[in-house]
């Protein structure tokens, strides 16, 4: 991989997630992503009194979570009740694509492009969210922090600068994280007599997929930044995001 030396310090260690990522020091234009901004993660809904108090620390304000009804509704959010961090539900899928009506599987490229051409409204309100945020850090997650979370955060690391090899690196840190977030899931299939075959193919997370998923948008769009206001997010929400992101001479630059 290709990932600066401070990815490193990436992962933040916690005892009931395993996939939680700061998307801070990457290159992006003429600066770097900052730290303690965005991060990205699994499900939470095991974190330790512990966990919620090292996010805590780290300045998390505003927690976003992408999973559909059934999954919050099973799994809640440990911090949907509380009074100092913003949760907001909102699902990217309404219901699971691990399969369809024939028993096809869809593979990882085609939903990558199914989220951001069929799912623009979850998208479209996920991105303001962020935006409208109030000044600390945001954490979004789906529950393997790696396809639903994957596509936001690539689309706001291509809009702050960053290079579609990095963006691709990034996703592929899901690797590490799937040795402890592949057992639990398949087991949770083979409960629901799902298949175990089908959900296994789709818990990789090759940078050949997230490269091919950035070579679609950027054909298809131009750019993380041309989708976003396509999908309806204003030149004003886009500047948000990169000061956000970024130091704002950077954001500048990329204006």
């Amino acid at each position: 991989m290709t990932l600066p030396s401070a990815s490193a310090n990436r992962f933040i260690a916690l005892q009931g997630a395993y996939n939680v990522r700061d998307l801070g020091g990457y290159p992006a234009g003429t600066g770097e992503t900052r730290w303690g901004t965005l991060f990205r993660a699994d499900a939470l809904h095991h974190l330790s009194a512990d966990d919620q108090h090292n996010l805590r620390t780290r300045g998390v304000k505003t927690v976003i979570d992408l999973r559909h009804g059934a999954e919050v509704e099973t799994q809640p959010n440990v911090f949907a009740q509380a009074d100092d961090i913003r949760y907001h539900n909102i699902p990217i899928f309404r219901a699971s694509v691990a399969g369809n009506s024939s028993g096809q599987t869809p593979d990882l490229p085609a939903i990558y492009r199914y989220i951001v051409e069929e799912c623009r409204a979850g998208v479209t309100e996920v991105l303001t969210t962020i935006a409208d945020a109030e000044a600390g850090g945001v954490l979004f997650h789906c529950t393997a922090g790696k396809d639903r979370t994957g596509i936001i955060a690539a689309l706001l690391l291509d809009m702050a600068g960053v290079d579609a090899e990095t963006i691709a690196d990034d996703y592929a840190l899901t690797t590490a994280a799937m040795a402890h977030i592949r057992p639990r899931l398949l087991e949770r299939v083979r409960e629901e007599g799902g298949s175990v075959e089908q959900m296994d193919r789709l818990l990789s997370s090759h940078r050949e997929d997230m490269l091919g998923f950035m070579a679609y948008l950027h054909e298809r769009y131009g750019d993380a930044a041309h989708y976003a206001r396509e999908i309806g997010l204003t030149d004003e929400h886009i500047a948000r995001l990169r000061e956000r992101l970024i130091a704002s001479q950077v954001a500048s630059h990329l204006a």
